[in-house]
């Protein structure tokens, strides 16, 4: 059975890596061009950083249950 602490805690983790997502994807947009760096290296890049912190998304859940269940 899920707890409800645990519960509260995803939802906090959710909530935080998906703000830091929105974020970081906003600066990301924003970024200044530099002309020692090709568009296609500027958008690779990019597009590692979007993945990663996708991938942050359901480790941040799964760590916010854990907290909310000792806590």
């Amino acid at each position: 059975m899920l707890s409800t602490p645990g519960l509260i805690g995803a939802a906090v983790g959710v909530a935080a890596s998906g703000l830091i997502y929105f974020v970081v994807t906003s600066m990301l947009k924003s970024q200044t061009v530099d002309s020692t760096t090709s568009a296609e290296e500027r958008e690779r890049s990019a597009a590692a950083v979007r993945m990663v912190l996708l991938a942050d998304i359901p480790i941040m859940a799964a760590f916010g249950y854990y907290v909310g269940q000792l806590l």
